[in-house]
């Protein structure tokens, strides 16, 4: 059984309050893949796992908690061009920009973990190798 709730959160980067869906239980029916996807449904929650902020664009699996130098790697050209991306699925760009900000923050195993999910987004959408 997969349940939510939704809460009232202001980014932590420009103060924008928002309404997000945070997956608050999720159970896994069938195994992992191969890449260690999870399985269903589990597998369909990829999207409660990031949140993004509608104004600024600060992508976290929890926009509201502080995250070191994250207002100067999202104003970065770098952040910006990962965002205007139109040719990767929107929810894999959120965990692209989530892992930029992890790797720039030396939070390396978070980073992986970031674009790992951005692959599985692009692969659920059917999104070919580039």
């Amino acid at each position: 059984m997969t349940t939510d709730s939704v809460e009232r959160v202001a980014c932590f980067v420009c103060g924008t309050s928002l309404e997000w869906s945070r997956l608050t239980s999720a159970s896994q029916l069938v195994p992992s893949d191969l890449d260690f996807r999870p399985g269903e449904p589990m597998r369909s929650t990829l999207c409660f796992r990031i949140a993004e902020c509608v104004s600024c664009g600060f992508c976290s699996a929890d926009i509201s908690r502080p995250s070191p130098s994250c207002a100067g790697i999202v104003q970065s050209s770098e952040y910006q061009s990962i965002r205007s991306d139109s040719g990767l699925p929107a929810l894999a760009t959120r965990f692209l920009r989530s892992a930029l900000i992890q790797d720039r923050s030396a939070n390396f195993v978070a980073a992986l973990e970031s674009a790992l999910q951005a692959a599985w987004a692009c692969d659920d959408a059917g999104t070919p190798d580039q």
